[in-house]
């Protein structure tokens, strides 16, 4: 699996207006090509009630705009630790589920379990 973050080549790039410019503002953070060349789009947000925030809704539909098709990925102090939708279903429902249940990114949920503790030390 190849996992990278979508922003590090165009940093201080001088970009004209226009839709490319949009797409590229609300890019997701990582994508990750798998073992067959799968790719996935995948946007993180570190919140530590998850997302209750109306400036994170907000956001969440800029990036529906642009790129419905990505993975939104929530790490939060409230169980489950790690949640997950994609963006054009979380606009729609609000609903996130369980990461360790998703079957598009498969993560071994003792992974999860070990990085969990991680997540709890940030937010304390």
């Amino acid at each position: 699996m190849f996992f990278a973050s979508s922003h590090s080549k165009i940093k201080g790039i001088k970009l004209n207006e226009g839709l490319e410019k949009k797409k590229i503002i609300y890019m997701p953070d990582f994508i990750v090509i798998g073992e067959k060349g799968d790719i996935h789009f995948i946007e993180v947000k570190y919140r530590e009630k998850g997302m209750t925030d109306y400036r994170d809704k907000n956001k969440i539909n800029d990036l529906n705009k642009t790129w419905p098709d990505a993975r939104l990925i929530i790490v939060s102090l409230n169980k489950p630790h790690f949640s997950i939708s994609r963006v054009r279903g979380f606009v729609r429902t609000g609903i996130l589920y369980n990461l360790e249940n998703d079957k598009f990114i498969k993560i071994n949920k003792e992974i999860l379990e070990r990085y969990q503790h991680l997540v709890i030390k940030y937010y304390k």
